[in-house]
Protein backbone atom coordinates (compact mmCIF):
# COMPACT_ATOMS: atom_id res chain seq x y z
CA UNK A 1 0.00 0.00 0.00
CA UNK A 2 2.95 2.59 0.79
CA UNK A 3 4.28 1.90 -2.18
CA UNK A 4 1.15 2.84 -4.25
CA UNK A 5 0.60 5.93 -2.59
CA UNK A 6 4.22 6.89 -3.25
CA UNK A 7 4.24 6.10 -6.34
CA UNK A 8 0.09 7.46 -7.13
CA UNK A 9 -0.44 9.61 -4.52
CA UNK A 10 -3.59 9.50 -2.15
CA UNK A 11 -6.41 7.34 -3.56
CA UNK A 12 -9.59 8.67 -3.66
CA UNK A 13 -11.38 5.18 -1.88
CA UNK A 14 -10.50 1.57 -0.94
CA UNK A 15 -11.73 -1.61 -0.09
CA UNK A 16 -10.47 -4.62 1.27
CA UNK A 17 -12.00 -8.21 1.42
CA UNK A 18 -10.17 -10.09 3.98
CA UNK A 19 -9.97 -13.77 3.76
CA UNK A 20 -10.72 -14.84 7.54
CA UNK A 21 -10.08 -18.45 9.69
CA UNK A 22 -13.06 -19.59 11.64
CA UNK A 23 -11.83 -18.06 14.45
CA UNK A 24 -11.12 -14.36 12.51
CA UNK A 25 -7.85 -14.28 11.94
CA UNK A 26 -7.22 -12.14 8.58
CA UNK A 27 -5.04 -14.50 6.90
CA UNK A 28 -5.09 -12.18 3.22
CA UNK A 29 -6.79 -10.54 1.28
CA UNK A 30 -7.50 -8.66 -1.68
CA UNK A 31 -7.79 -4.65 -1.76
CA UNK A 32 -8.44 -1.77 -4.08
CA UNK A 33 -7.37 1.64 -4.33
CA UNK A 34 -9.72 3.67 -6.76
CA UNK A 35 -8.20 6.81 -8.34
CA UNK A 36 -9.81 8.92 -10.86
CA UNK A 37 -8.70 7.01 -14.09
CA UNK A 38 -7.74 4.01 -12.81
CA UNK A 39 -7.46 1.21 -9.88
CA UNK A 40 -4.29 -0.41 -8.01
CA UNK A 41 -4.96 -3.76 -7.46
CA UNK A 42 -2.97 -4.82 -4.19
CA UNK A 43 -2.93 -8.96 -3.04
CA UNK A 44 -1.12 -9.21 0.50
CA UNK A 45 -0.85 -11.61 3.16
CA UNK A 46 0.73 -13.51 6.02
CA UNK A 47 0.52 -17.19 3.95
CA UNK A 48 1.00 -16.06 1.15
CA UNK A 49 5.07 -15.63 -0.72
CA UNK A 50 5.00 -14.51 -4.18
CA UNK A 51 8.45 -14.68 -6.49
CA UNK A 52 6.71 -12.49 -9.06
CA UNK A 53 7.79 -9.38 -10.23
CA UNK A 54 5.60 -6.23 -9.65
CA UNK A 55 3.43 -5.55 -13.25
CA UNK A 56 1.81 -2.02 -13.83
CA UNK A 57 -0.68 -2.52 -16.45
CA UNK A 58 -1.63 0.29 -18.71
CA UNK A 59 -3.64 1.50 -21.62
CA UNK A 60 -0.49 1.11 -23.77
CA UNK A 61 1.24 -2.09 -21.89
CA UNK A 62 2.61 -3.79 -19.16
CA UNK A 63 5.53 -2.06 -16.88
CA UNK A 64 7.58 -4.97 -15.09
CA UNK A 65 9.71 -3.68 -12.28
CA UNK A 66 11.85 -6.81 -10.17
CA UNK A 67 10.47 -5.54 -7.04
CA UNK A 68 8.20 -3.01 -6.26
CA UNK A 69 10.70 -1.63 -3.50
CA UNK A 70 14.51 -0.22 -4.78
CA UNK A 71 13.57 -0.98 -8.03
CA UNK A 72 17.11 -2.45 -10.53
CA UNK A 73 15.24 -2.83 -13.40
CA UNK A 74 12.05 -1.86 -15.55
CA UNK A 75 10.78 -3.42 -19.04
CA UNK A 76 8.15 -1.65 -20.62
CA UNK A 77 6.05 -4.16 -23.02
CA UNK A 78 3.59 -2.45 -24.77
CA UNK A 79 0.69 -4.68 -26.59
CA UNK A 80 2.31 -5.47 -29.33
CA UNK A 81 4.70 -8.10 -27.67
Amino acid sequence: IYAAIRLFGKAQDATYQAQQLDNSIDLNGDGMLFYPDFQVHIKAGKNITSNLPCEIYTVDGTLTLNTIEHVRSAIFTDHRG
